[in-house]
């Protein structure tokens, strides 16, 4: 279940264990290879137009090769929360194309 909360939060009011603010930095420190499933790679090629390679390189046609930790903010933050719902995710990093 998807929960979008607007607005100020007061963390005592949500019943979650946790909360992501650092998307980037959980993402690119706490990766597994697991994370990367059809589902990542449909999410990697809508919002970033690129494609894995392996679970950590990455095609990117306006990058070219890249590494996993320079996919954008957005295609994280849904892998993230493919893997992880019963945390609380700071959206400021979700485009207009997620």
């Amino acid at each position: 279940m998807l929960y979008i909360y607007e607005g100020q939060i007061r963390f005592e009011d949500i019943n979650r264990p946790s909360y992501i603010y650092n998307i980037d930095f959980v993402f690119d420190y706490f990766f597994e290879d697991t994370w990367i499933d059809e589902w990542a790679k449909y999410i990697l090629k809508e919002i970033d137009k690129s494609e894995f390679l392996s679970p950590k390189v990455i095609h990117s046609p306006v990058l070219d090769i890249i590494d996993y930790t320079k996919i954008s903010g957005g295609t994280k933050t849904l892998i993230l929360m493919n893997h992880y719902n019963d945390v609380l995710y700071n959206g400021d990093g979700l485009g207009d194309n997620c």
